[in-house]
């Protein structure tokens, strides 16, 4: 990535925030980096701030209105931010947070173990990311995604079993497949809105016509309570009114117009990269051309 500091001069803040996406180990080193400094140090406060995947994209949005000049990689999962009285200021990741601390406070931590320490921030990371998502009281399921002849892909979703709980559970023993023919593996991407939603499920005949519900051909809308304000919203494909069955589609931007009409359940936890790829693929009447299919799924074991 790039960093550019929006002043030239450097506040002494109150507060140092270290905030990242809570299922990437770089964020956790440049975490324990900062605690170990604040131990030495204890004039200055630390605020962690771990995101899933759609939070951290919709904190750079706020983050770069508010910096301004400051320029980000896309793929950057994390930041650190000098938090003063009157302002804030960007300062980067932990090689700029060492140089600082080194200057500022004469800090320098103790070397690092290297692979042991990575490999206990791999660990740690996925753990944390899990248990976020257990301690929002929700359910998490996958799906590898293969387009083409490439090698497939994961997406991961959290599903809002303590809103809608049917409509969840409806999505995770489809994707579990226990029940035969009742199951998302094997079953394409039938359809690209450009802009707009990528959509699946079918799993009758695959061309979009079809699907089928674990209750029956169809249930009703369970509740409208979650809004399609941003990408990576998971929702049911409906017919109108009370016809969900097992097509979904994952939205590539906010699209209020949706709410009230189609039941969301939850959103992408991790991988909404895919998903923005599939909107790049090449459609004939909103159908990919190349071959979009859920080569494998299920749920994800979240900690006890």
């Amino acid at each position: 990535g790039i960093f550019c500091i929006v002043e030239s001069k450097q506040i002494m803040p109150s507060a140092l925030i270290v905030a990242g996406r809570i299922d990437d180990p770089t964020y956790h080193l440049c975490r324990h980096f900062l605690m170990d400094f604040m131990s030495e140090i204890d004039s200055i406060a630390v605020e962690e701030c771990g995101l899933l995947q759609l939070e951290w994209y919709a904190f750079l949005d706020e983050r770069k209105k508010e910096f301004g000049g400051v320029v980000l990689a896309p793929g950057d999962p994390y930041m650190v931010i000098l938090d003063g009285p009157k302002e804030r200021q960007y300062l980067g990741r932990e090689r700029e947070l060492r140089v600082w601390a080194k200057k500022e406070f004469d800090y320098e931590a103790p070397p690092a173990k290297g692979l042991e320490n990575e490999i206990a921030a791999k660990y740690e990371s996925e753990h944390l990311y899990l248990t976020a998502i257990r301690d929002a009281g929700h359910k998490a399921c996958y799906m590898d995604i293969k387009t083409g002849n490439s090698d497939p892909q994961r997406v991961e979703f959290q599903l809002f079993s303590d809103i809608c709980p049917k409509t969840c559970e409806n999505f995770r023993v489809l994707c579990e497949g226990n029940r035969q023919m009742l199951q998302y593996k094997g079953s394409p991407f039938h359809r690209v809105v450009k802009g707009g939603w990528v959509q699946g499920g079918d799993i009758i005949s695959g061309s979009g016509d079809g699907g089928i519900s674990i209750y029956g051909e169809t249930f009703p809308d369970e509740t409208f309570a979650v809004e399609f304000n941003t990408e990576g919203i998971l929702a049911m494909a409906n017919a109108g009114p009370h016809t969900n069955g097992s097509q979904f589609f994952i939205t590539l931007g906010p699209l209020p117009w949706l709410n009230n009409r189609a039941v969301a359940f939850g959103r992408v936890a991790r991988g909404m990269e895919i998903i923005r790829g599939m909107n790049n693929m090449e459609t004939e009447n909103q159908r990919p051309k190349m071959d979009c299919t859920v080569v494998d799924c299920g749920e994800i074991n979240l900690p006890l």
